[in-house]
Order: C-alpha cells, then sequence, then structure tokens
C-alpha cells in the first residue's frame, strides 16, 4: 500500500466548566496499514492514537474523570464522487482516573480500527473535536491511499507496523488478531530516545516460491550515504506457512537523529530475493554527543552554510511547515551543532528521493521566506510571519493572482488559485485588508482543506456592508457596485 500524509493542525480554543481540566492544543499520532485477509482480501488498519494530556477531561457521576474526542472517519474513492465507501462517527474514551492529576500524565487515547476495501485509489479523512470542550475547533487529517490486489501466484508482504508490544491472546481486543495481542505504536514514525524499534510484519503464499524454509533479512539504512547498512540487522529463519507472522525489534539506542528506512528482505532457500518491504521513520536522539551527520564530510556547510544567528532566524521560518513534534523539540536546541543537525536532518527527511541533496527542497524553501518578506511585509510584522506569508511557505506560489484594488465600495483584496495542492483541485484564498496603512492582508475564506472557510466573505469585503441573515451567503447589488 502506497500512501500520503497530510496533517492539518488548528489552534485549540479552551472554555470550560468548572471542572474542566484544561488542556492543549490535541495532539494526536495517525498510521494506516495495509493486510490481506486469509482469502486474500485487503483491508485496512487504521490506528489513532490521542496524547491524553491535551484532551479536556471532566468528572462524571461516579467522581471519576474522563476525556472524550468525537472521532468521525470517512473513505471516499477516487475518482471523487462525493459518496463515501466508508464512514462511521464514534466517541472516543478515555481510560477514567480518578485522581485528577493523574489525567496531566502522559498516556495514549487509543483507536485501532480494520476496514475491508477492494483495491484501488482512496482519500481518507478524519476529524477530531475534543467533545468536552464545545468552544474547541475540529481537528482534520487527509491521507490518500493505495490498495493492491495481493498475488495469487507469487509471495507478498503486508505493511511494516511500528508496534509497543506482541504477546498471545488471553482475552480479545480491539487490537487482537490471529491469536495474538498486537499492541500498535503509533508517533507518525517518529522514535524520540527510544532504544530499539519494534514492528509487525505478515507473510503471504510465501509457500509459492519457497519450499520448506525462508529467510528474512531485516536491515536499516541512511538516507544521507546511499543506502549504506548500518549496524542493526538481523537474519531470521522461518517456517513456510500460508500466512506467516515476522516479527522483531532493532537496536536504535546509537543511530544519530536523521530519516532512516526499516527494510525487509524475503528469499527463499537457494538465496534468491522474493519481495522486499520499506518503511521510512525518524530518529531524534538527544543523548549523543557527537558531530553527527551535519559535520560528515563538511556536508553541512556544502549545502547550508549558515552561521548561527542566520540559522536561527531560519530555524524559525520552518514553524509552520513543521510537525507538532518538531515544533516541541526545536526549543531544546542549545549549541550551534545541535541546530545544525537539526537543520540538516529537517530537509534530509524532506528531500524526494535518495538521488536529490536536502539543499534543494531548502533552497527552494528559502526563496519562499525571501519572497514573502520582500511582498508580504506588515508594519509590525515580518512578510514570512503575515497570513499571505503562511500561506506561501506551506503551499508554495500560487499558479494565478487577482489583486483587486481598495474602492469606495469595497476593501482591497486578493484571490490566490492553486491548480493542485496535494490531493485537491483548484482550491482558492481570499485576503483582504481592512487597514491600507498597514499591508496586512487577513486570509478571509478558503476553500482548501483545513484552511478558515467563509461562505460569507464577500459580505467582509464590501465596507461597512451588514446583513442579518447569517444564512445568506450573496452580498448581491452592493458586491456589484
Amino acid at each position: 500500500m502506497k500512501k500520503k500524509v497530510y496533517f492539518l493542525l488548528f489552534t485549540l480554543i479552551l472554555t470550560g466548566a468548572s471542572l474542566q481540566l484544561q488542556a492543549r492544543d490535541l495532539l494526536y499520532y495517525v498510521d494506516i496499514c495495509s493486510f490481506y485477509n486469509q482469502e486474500g482480501m485487503p483491508y485496512l488498519e487504521l490506528y489513532l492514537d490521542i496524547d491524553a494530556r491535551t484532551v479536556s477531561f471532566t468528572q462524571t457521576k461516579s467522581g471519576a474523570f474522563q476525556g472524550t474526542v468525537a472521532v468521525s472517519i470517512s473513505i471516499e474513492k477516487k475518482p471523487e464522487t462525493g459518496v463515501p465507501v466508508y464512514q462511521r462517527s464514534f466517541d472516543l474514551l478515555s481510560p477514567e482516573v480518578r485522581d485528577s492529576s493523574k489525567a496531566m500524565t502522559k498516556f495514549g487515547i487509543m483507536d485501532v480500527r480494520r476496514i475491508t476495501l477492494e483495491p484501488g485509489t482512496y482519500i481518507l479523512t478524519g476529524l477530531l473535536k475534543d467533545k468536552m470542550n464545545p468552544g474547541s475547533k475540529q481537528h482534520k487529517f487527509v491521507q490518500e491511499i493505495i490498495i493492491e490486489a495481493q498475488s495469487k501466484q507469487f509471495a507478498s508482504l503486508s505493511d511494516i507496523e511500528f508496534i509497543q508490544s506482541f504477546s498471545k491472546t488471553k482475552t480479545a481486543q480491539p487490537h487482537s488478531k490471529l491469536g495474538y495481542d498486537i499492541l500498535p505504536l503509533v508517533t507518525n514514525s517518529t522514535f524520540s530516545d527510544m532504544d530499539s524499534i519494534k514492528f509487525y510484519l505478515e507473510v503471504y503464499n510465501i509457500g509459492k516460491e519457497s519450499e520448506k524454509v525462508y529467510f528474512a533479512n531485516i536491515f536499516i539504512t541512511r538516507t544521507n550515504s546511499n543506502g549504506k547498512m548500518t549496524t542493526s540487522s538481523k537474519v531470521m529463519r522461518k517456517t513456510v506457512k500460508p500466512l506467516d507472522i515476522l516479527t522483531a525489534s532493532l537496536n536504535i539506542r546509537d543511530l544519530p537523529g536523521q530519516t532512516y528506512y526499516l527494510n525487509v528482505d524475503i528469499y527463499n532457500q537457494a538465496q534468491k530475493l522474493l519481495v522486499s518491504q520499506t518503511k521510512k521513520f525518524f530518529v531524534i536522539n538527544s543523548t549523543i554527543n557527537n558531530q553527527d551527520l551535519a559535520a560528515e564530510h563538511g556536508v553541512y556547510e556544502e549545502y547550508f552554510n549558515l552561521d548561527e544567528k542566520e540559522l536561527d532566524y531560519y530555524l524559525r521560518t520552518l514553524y509552520f511547515i513543521s510537525t507538532s513534534t518538531e515544533q516541541n523539540f526545536v526549543g531544546s536546541l542549545k549549541t550551534f551543532q545541535e541546530k545544525k543537525n537539526y537543520f540538516f536532518n529537517f530537509w534530509d527527511k524532506r528531500r524526494e528521493n535518495n538521488s536529490t541533496s536536502p539543499a534543494k527542497p531548502w533552497k527552494a524553501y528559502e526563496s519562499r521566506v525571501k519572497y514573502a518578506n520582500k511582498k508580504f511585509k506588515a508594519a509590525h510584522l515580518e512578510g514570512w510571519r503575515t497570513d499571505r506569508g503562511r500561506v506561501m511557505l506551506i503551499y508554495g506560489p500560487p499558479n494565478d493572482v487577482e489583486r483587486n484594488p481598495s474602492s469606495n465600495t469595497k476593501h482591497p483584496y486578493d484571490v490566490w488559485t492553486y491548480y493542485k495542492i496535494k490531493t485537491q483541485s483548484n482550491r482558492q484564498f481570499v485576503f483582504f485588508n481592512s487597514n491600507t496603512a498597514t499591508n496586512d492582508y487577513t486570509l478571509l475564506h478558503s476553500n482548501a482543506t483545513g484552511e478558515y472557510n467563509n461562505p460569507r466573505w464577500e459580505f467582509d469585503i464590501v465596507r461597512t456592508s451588514f446583513d442579518a441573515n447569517l444564512d445568506n451567503n450573496d452580498a448581491g447589488a452592493r458586491w456589484q457596485r
């Protein structure tokens, strides 16, 4: 299965009943793996893990404290028809805690769902909302998924699932299958200061190409050294079965922070490579005091060559395109070397493929920052910090810009059009300036997923317009003046 993930996080507004335990913005992790059942039909496992410290807890009738997140999942087959092939809405409940202080300790609120799908390309959309905090905004993630049919003639593999634990089932749980409890580890494939990674994989139809035994070669490669193998590797000898389970752990304690690939190669008795599977992951390691990858062969100077003051500045500009884990981690960087390592790793894992250098995505991003600062600078705000700057940094330059100057009846406004944003087509952003002295154009409306949507944006652009009917989205004659 191939998949692309786009996480769109919004600000959580906290309101509160007296018993509500205040929470931060929702922090959640999502992963999806594809498997086949014993009849060869494909199905997905959707893993959702929410940090309980970021969920609002309220007191229940029993006196305990509990958090509730409203979840909605829909899957639509491409090309989009508007009719989902799968749709579910449910409340995800945290465990009850008697001591209110324990609600602020770190633990996950997890959900595992199995969804049967026919081969094809799909768009999965998830919506999350802190139900105990009515004023909070909705969080959204969108993922493109490609489901492939299982081969009937050759061996095949499931996706690689990172797991916390693997044990025989005593009491069936949502994460139980094939007689085992398989507890997922959902971290957006980012491992911070961990000693090892453990994974789960299913092997199908190996008997088609091997008689009694087969061999699994498991190893980790680094993306900046042309696939050079690290010291973390092992070979397993396995007995042929129609459906076999492969699980193992590899040491990552001494791996410097950067992007890696976990690889599983399956060989038959004649040492012929039959099938392979790969999963990308990222390591954050604050315990290693070394020169790391950024210092190897002077690659930092070769690709970036920023002094510490410049580097501090550009680290700040990464905020809008960083994951929540990266946003939290960057504040812990102390030394120039740590900052160089982080900056190198940040762009190294955003390379299109192993044949391109980290400098390529960085140079494209740097040009966006400079353009935003030159064109969008407001009275007291650097260009990259403005709404137009944020959109430019995240999505790049628009394909078309419609500029509308100030008039007697309308505020000045711009309409940006993107022909393609990931899986979305023809997305627009409307910015307007209510105070021409500042040059600060505010995002007023967009039809892009996860952006602010305002059907009444035309009313806001028309000067001194007011319509008490909030269901009326047509500014009518006032817009034509």
